[in-house]
């Protein structure tokens, strides 16, 4: 039953005697996304309703209340809308926030939003869950909303910092100035928040690293990334219908995935490649290529289709940031993969044997090379690559660590004999 309560939107479901979680997101849980995060919340929260009541508090940040939230089978979930400070609005008078207040004056990232709901600290009076989780850093703000009394997760995944860097294009010094900015605000925030958290989730063995300086190592664990190996499969196709050479896949605006792409490209030109480009790209990038006779698509709502045509996949970002959910998706449609050295960060990659590595455009290309021109090569690292998916990086088998971490953090039963129905 969905119905509009004030600021609410809720989607109602009939409560049990069992632990109660609450998971605050302003990301919206997704089936299926190029984006990590979204598909990546939507099967933690799946797999924690099998043994816990979950409520889903969907955080709106937007001026105009823009969030449409889906049914998330056995959850009731909750659109509260809470905008963030003046300055992280558009227009001249966010700028004008920014410049005179935030800039100079506010000791918390700007990137941190929102900061306060009163929506969501009545939520969790009504609701009175067990354990509450905050997905992702940059809701950090909203630990103060939650009951003194009740367990925090803190699913922190990646530093948020360095997100925002990565979305950065060609860094100017102002960005770079605002990075450097980012990461320490950031930083402080993690270590204020530390003794309120019962536990925190990192997606990688290296962000469990660096988080663990900040709040202490016993806090967290690794959820690795995970990929729907059920909807991302190998799609048979004859080789003469595979009509794209190099495949890149992701996010073309951040200068850390385009810089590596275009550099192998430029070192691979002789070979007379096919080449396609799939993903948000600026429109000066994306005449160049397509003037060179590149397929240059832009997002697209279904890139199964595309793997399938490819002969192979380039995963080629030149810094280490974050776990590349391309290279799981080329595992697990079972194309052969080749990675810059950094994109291999947080994945269980055996060089030679489930994708081949390079340490630079010119290494990359030569691994492409190997990879086109033979097709024994180029069939044993696809069905490795599947293998290692299926084995080690099954989106069904990670999630359900997710859901160990919230019993853990609630004790493993509910703190209250009581159960209340969701918000009316």
């Amino acid at each position: 039953m969905t119905r509009y309560a004030g600021n609410w939107l809720t989607v109602a479901s009939n409560p049990q005697s069992r632990p109660r979680l609450t998971v605050v997101s302003a990301e919206i849980p997704a089936e299926q996304s190029t984006s990590g995060f979204a598909p990546r919340l939507r099967r933690f929260v799946l797999a924690a309703g099998e043994s816990m009541d979950v409520t889903l508090a969907l955080i709106d940040r937007s001026e105009t209340r823009a969030v449409v939230a889906d049914p998330v089978a056995g959850c009731d979930v909750h659109v509260l809308w809470a905008p963030g400070p003046g300055w992280q609005r558009p227009g001249v008078r966010g700028r004008l926030g920014r410049l005179l207040v935030q800039y100079p004056f506010d000791p918390l990232p700007l990137h941190l939003q929102p900061r306060r709901s009163a929506p969501l600290r009545a939520l969790l009076e009504t609701a009175q869950p067990d354990v509450v989780v905050l997905y992702l850093p940059y809701l950090l703000g909203l630990l103060g909303e939650c009951p003194d009394d009740v367990p925090v997760v803190a699913a922190l995944e990646e530093p948020w910092e360095w997100v925002v860097a990565g979305a950065v294009g060609r860094a100017t010094a102002k960005d770079a100035w605002l990075g450097r900015r980012e990461t320490a605000r950031f930083r402080r925030l993690y270590r204020r928040v530390a003794p309120r958290l019962s536990a925190a989730v990192a997606i990688s063995e290296a962000e469990r690293d660096y988080f663990g300086a900040l709040i202490g190592p016993e806090l967290l664990t690794v959820i690795a990334h995970g990929v729907d190996t059920t909807y991302y499969t190998p799609v048979p196709t004859a080789e003469d219908a595979r009509d794209i050479d190099v495949l890149v896949v992701g996010k073309l605006r951040a200068a850390h995935n385009l810089d590596g792409a275009l550099r192998t490209w430029e070192a691979a030109r002789a070979h007379g490649w096919r080449w396609a480009f799939v993903g948000e790209v600026d429109d000066g990038v994306a005449a160049r290529l397509r003037a060179a006779g590149c397929l240059v698509t832009g997002r697209v709502p279904d890139v199964r289709p595309i793997y399938a045509r490819a002969r192979c996949v380039l995963v080629p970002a030149l810094d280490g940031r974050g776990v590349k959910t391309t290279a799981l998706q080329a595992w697990a449609t079972g194309r052969p993969l080749v990675c810059s050295q950094g994109a291999t960060r947080g994945l269980p990659a055996v060089p030679g044997e489930n994708l081949l590595t390079g340490e630079d455009p010119q290494a990359m290309a030569r691994q492409l090379a190997l990879v086109l021109a033979d097709p024994d090569l180029s069939r044993g690292l696809g069905a490795a690559g599947r293998a290692t998916a299926l084995r080690e990086c099954d989106a069904a088998l990670v999630a359900a660590r997710f859901t160990d971490v919230c019993l853990r953090a609630a004790g493993g039963h509910p703190r209250r004999a009581s159960s209340t129905a969701g918000v009316a």
